[in-house]
């Protein structure tokens, strides 16, 4: 099996530091062009409605 054990993503807390980068990269972008909103917004309903419905843990 190729992927991490997801006890160690816990322990390391990857499992809230990678999504806080993305989150910290999106809201720079979001604030320098005007245009960047739409598929912010976009992404974010995407991302809202998929964790509704995937389960949680690794990918």
């Amino acid at each position: 099996m190729a992927s991490p054990d997801p006890g160690l993503l816990h322990r390391l807390g990857l499992d809230v530091l990678t999504p806080a980068l993305f989150l910290a990269l999106l809201f720079d972008e979001v604030r320098r062009e005007r245009i960047n909103r739409l598929p912010a917004l976009l992404g974010t309903a995407i991302a809202a409605g998929l964790i509704v419905l995937l389960p949680a843990g690794p990918a």
